[in-house]
């Protein structure tokens, strides 16, 4: 009898110190995945001090856990330097001052307009203010803004009170001030003028072109205003068979992608929808700048899903090509020239007395290598 008894007290026993070690089993699996570990809670906390001390965050995103990046820099090319790297400031101020703000107004389109600081420059911007700027509207719809953009790095004394004068009499001046003007630095300042207008505009399209560009604003903003989407458009006179310079103004000494440029639409005046604008900003920091903008651009766009639109209405290759009336862009064309399309335009809605052509457009076909893509007939 005290046998059993003794059997059934030592099974007792056991189930107990079995249910005990299941429950303590059970607590230590609880707090190993449930529980926070001190050190690892430091750890994270010291690290999420660390990316806010390197982004220089001033505020936390409480659902992201993540805080912004540090303003980006632009690579910068001249010929002395070609390493330089310069800021993009949002100065609200200079906003004002430009009579737009980057919270009030929406613009369809914002042309940007290549200029300088040089006397014959100014001449060519007075030209377009009193010629095809007075079609842009940037308070009706469809709003349109027209901005001349232009470097003032090591600008004399009397160039840059000329400049600040100019900009205080028209508020239409983009300054960039660690942009040094010169052709080297033309990729440099097409990179920066897209910056700022993705930094402190808000438009759907932009228009680049040069001070020696007729444009006619009020059809090409007709135009994109009939587009159904306003994203990954890419509109100009494409080109997909030239060759890079060996040497002149235009070599290129740091072209290695191929023996012809990349499909690229031409420089004297281009329109490229807000999307495509804000990537190119976002890519900034680390793009390659070849010597030719236009190229860069073609470059820089080439891995992304656009509408392409090749337009022989573009009048943008290094001469013009005559005088149509359904031009759109007309380039290199001197003050002289402008004032009589736009008298033209004016008085009889046209923008040549006689039609002429000194060279022959092509269109672009996209279904063939680029090599082959542009046959003039």
């Amino acid at each position: 009898m005290v046998g059993i008894y003794r059997s059934r007290f030592l099974s007792l026993v056991i189930v107990i110190l079995f249910t005990t070690m299941v429950q303590v089993f059970v607590w230590v699996a609880f707090s190993s995945l449930y529980l926070p570990d001190p050190s690892t809670s430091h750890s994270l906390n010291t690290d999420r001090m660390d990316r806010d001390k390197e982004c220089k965050c001033p505020t936390r995103d409480p659902e992201s856990e993540t805080c912004a990046p540090p303003k980006t820099e632009e690579v910068g090319r001249d010929e002395g330097d070609r390493e330089q790297r310069m800021d993009i400031d949002d100065d609200r101020d200079y906003l004002e001052g430009l009579g737009v703000l980057k919270d009030s107004q929406h613009y369809l389109l914002v042309a940007l307009v290549l200029s300088g600081p040089d006397s014959k420059s100014r001449e060519r911007r007075d030209t377009i203010r009193e010629t095809w700027k007075t079609y842009s509207n940037p308070t009706e719809e469809p709003a349109i803004l027209v901005l001349f953009v232009m470097g003032t790095f090591e600008l004399s004394a009397p160039q840059l009170e000329s400049v600040t004068h100019e900009n205080q009499q028209h508020h239409d001046l983009v300054l960039l001030p660690n942009l040094k003007e010169s052709y080297y630095n033309l990729t440099l300042k097409v990179l920066q003028a897209f910056v700022w207008a993705d930094q402190n505009l808000r438009f759907s399209y932009l228009l680049k072109c040069d001070d020696d560009s007729f444009v006619m604003l009020h059809q090409i903003a007709d135009e994109l205003s009939e587009r159904t989407s306003t994203q990954s458009y890419y509109w100009g006179f494409f080109d997909g068979r030239a060759t890079p310079k060996k040497g002149g103004k235009y070599i290129e000494k740091e072209w290695f992608l191929c023996d012809r440029y990349l499909p690229y639409a031409l420089g004297g005046g281009y329109v490229v929808s807000a999307d495509l604008v804000h990537k190119v900003a976002l890519m900034s920091d680390g793009v390659r700048l070849y010597n030719n903008e236009d190229t860069s651009l073609g470059v820089w766009l080439s891995p992304f899903r656009a509408e392409r639109r090749h337009d022989s209405r573009f009048d943008t290759e290094f001469k013009s090509r005559g005088c149509r009336n359904n031009y759109l862009v007309t380039h290199k064309q001197s003050p002289g020239e402008m004032r009589t399309k736009h008298e033209l335009l004016q008085s009889k809605g046209m923008i040549c007395e006689q039609e002429t052509a000194v060279r022959k457009a092509y269109e672009y076909n996209w279904l063939v290598e680029p090599s082959k893509c542009c046959q003039r007939k």
